[in-house]
């Protein structure tokens, strides 16, 4: 179930279905590509609608940095919320978060939290880098399905203001 802001305007947030990857529903979010980027509690609320359509099932969830503008980072309260939740109510079913296009302000954070935190949520964390065309051939390599693979190459190629392209 969408949130209700998302009912309203569908571009509020962004945690798309895109198919499967073997029995795991895949799921991309791009910050850049959301138009309320403000953090407010009615906000954690809402994205946990979205992350709460994962859950029961397994899912990787692909994160893409592409195009990310310091409005679109989260606080380390907000981070650690999000965090919170995906490892209280989904760590038996998110199998792996595939962070692509990652940017510096990501990598840095990531590290830091790795140097002081072990946990079962960090170790799901995989960067995958590369331009469009090295991207699509690692995901492809991993075994991602050709439909799963032409999407998200699409959604690479494409402006943070563009709409996202139909799911075939």
């Amino acid at each position: 179930m969408a949130c209700p802001k998302c009912v309203e305007i569908p571009e509020s947030h962004s945690f798309t279905h895109f198919g499967k990857f073997g029995e795991a529903n895949l799921f991309y979010t791009a910050p850049a590509r959301v138009l309320d980027y403000k953090e407010s509690e009615q906000k954690i609320v809402n994205f946990k609608m979205h992350l709460d359509t994962a859950k029961g099932s397994p899912w990787i969830w692909v994160f893409d940095c592409g195009e990310m503008q310091f409005k679109h980072y989260s606080s380390m309260n907000y981070t650690r919320r999000l965090a919170q939740i995906l490892t209280n109510e989904h760590e038996p079913y998110l199998q792996a978060i595939w962070i692509i296009r990652p940017n510096a302000w990501l990598k840095t954070t990531l590290k830091f939290l790795q140097s002081i935190f072990k946990s079962v949520l960090l170790s799901k964390v995989e960067i995958k880098e590369g331009e469009k065309l090295e991207l699509y051939m690692k995901l492809e390599k991993l075994g991602l399905p050709t439909k799963q693979l032409q999407w998200l190459g699409q959604v690479i190629g494409q402006k943070a203001d563009q709409a996202l392209p139909l799911l075939n």
